[in-house]
């Protein structure tokens, strides 16, 4: 249960340390999330970081350090408690705002100048900004991507046992291609 009603990702987090939930499926392979669960080595699905900005924006970057060197110009919107959030801290020197909480709202923001580049998962990133109605308003850029892969994350005290089945049950469901179906049937 708890897979019907999408949550946000610090709710999730609290019903984790409240035992109400024993795993969560769609996280990445970094500290916040190796500290908290225990990740399966079989990855879910892998996608790619894209950034929009606004169609009227000439701005063509390469690289981060290209968004890097734009300083307060190059502030980059994400989802608050998203795991780009770490990504992007990582990877240094680069202006963030995680106030957002969903992406309706940084698309709003993205839109309303306060910030240049909104950066966000594909797929999900198209499907937002069709589903609003601004593809004529944003524009995706080809570079920089970032390619991540998702695990699943559980309770880090659930039996061994039990984690051993869940793990074979996804390497067979890997093997098979079964994942693979599943994610594409999600892909845009």
């Amino acid at each position: 249960s708890g897979d019907q009603v999408w949550m946000p990702r610090l709710r999730i987090d609290a019903n984790f340390i409240d035992n109400r939930i024993d795993a969560i499926c769609g996280v990445q392979n970094i500290d916040r999330n190796t500290a908290q669960y225990k990740l399966l080595s079989t990855p879910l699905f892998s996608v790619d970081y894209l950034l929009a900005v606004r169609a009227d924006d000439p701005i063509e970057v390469n690289s981060w350090e290209d968004i890097r060197a734009l300083g307060n110009d190059g502030t980059i919107l994400v989802i608050r408690g998203f795991g780009i959030v770490d990504i992007l801290q990582n990877i240094g020197g680069l202006k963030i705002d995680n106030g957002a909480t969903s992406s309706l709202s940084n698309l709003r923001k993205l839109l309303a100048g306060r910030g240049r580049f909104y950066c966000h998962r594909s797929p999900g990133i198209k499907n937002s900004i069709n589903r609003e109605g601004f593809e004529k308003q944003i524009r995706l850029l080809e570079n920089p991507k970032l390619s991540e892969k998702f695990y699943m994350g559980l309770r880090k005290d659930l039996p061994e046992k039990q984690i051993k089945m869940i793990n074979d049950a996804l390497v067979s469901l890997q093997k098979s291609g079964e994942l693979k179906r599943i994610f594409d049937r999600y892909r845009e």
